[in-house]
């Protein structure tokens, strides 16, 4: 019984991380607790607790874990995970070998990890940015720099190579409309399915492959400038 006699754990988030099962609990305060298991019995172990609202990714056989200190990774054998990224509290995307995390919900600054602090660093030259995506071992993010605004980009070669994918609306304002519309992803086979705007057929459906000659609108199901703002 992991909470008060009186109520529930209310675990949630499921996430597997190797041969471990990670999940997170409630107690009666509104502190939550990442938990990790094998299975055999007698083997649970409460990694962290944090108030701050959870967030997990699985990297090989790591959990990489969001709160209020920053990004933190965890094997989930023993209490305790280690800090790699202070004051990143934002959604988390993870590929094979590398993930991409944001500084915060709103669009802040973008770092790549591989889970060690040697191997953890700020994306140079952007503005901002934010994980929407996974590609095999590809992350797709929007991307923030003074030329071209906010448009989607690539991570690859473990996290060692990042570029622009497409200047989906060309000039600086870029995809304004991603603040709104980031969330709304989605990986099916080699496809990443996503919202933009390219200024002329408002927001639709768009899919990319992870190259700037594959990337294109789906349909312009609300034709014109109007928008079908596909997944609100």
């Amino acid at each position: 019984n992991l909470a008060m006699p009186t109520m529930d754990s209310d675990p949630r988030h499921f996430v597997r991380a190797g041969d471990r099962a990670w999940f997170c609990t409630t107690d009666l305060w509104g502190a939550r607790t990442w938990w990790s298991t094998s299975g055999a019995e007698g083997d649970l172990v409460p990694v962290v607790s944090d108030l701050w609202y959870p967030g997990i990714a699985a990297l090989g056989g790591l959990a990489l874990l969001r709160g209020s200190l920053g990004l933190q990774v965890s094997d989930g054998t023993q209490p305790g995970a280690t800090l790699l990224l202070p004051e990143f509290r934002g959604p988390i995307t993870a590929a094979q070998t590398f993930a991409m995390v944001a500084e915060s919900e709103d669009l802040g600054r973008i770092a790549i990890t591989d889970g060690t602090g040697a191997g953890t660093r700020i994306v140079p030259g952007l503005t901002a940015g934010f994980p929407f995506a996974s590609l095999g071992d590809r992350i797709l993010f929007w991307g923030f720099d003074q030329g071209t605004g906010i448009e989607p980009w690539i991570g690859e070669n473990g996290g060692g190579t990042t570029r622009r994918l497409a200047d989906i609306r060309p000039g600086p304002q870029g995809q304004v409309t991603c603040l709104i519309e980031r969330a709304n992803a989605a990986s099916a086979d080699t496809l990443v399915f996503f919202a933009a705007d390219d200024g002329i057929h408002g927001i639709e459906p768009w899919c990319s492959d992870g190259t700037s000659q594959g990337t294109r609108m789906v349909a312009d199901i609300r034709p014109g400038p109007a928008s079908s703002s596909p997944g609100r």
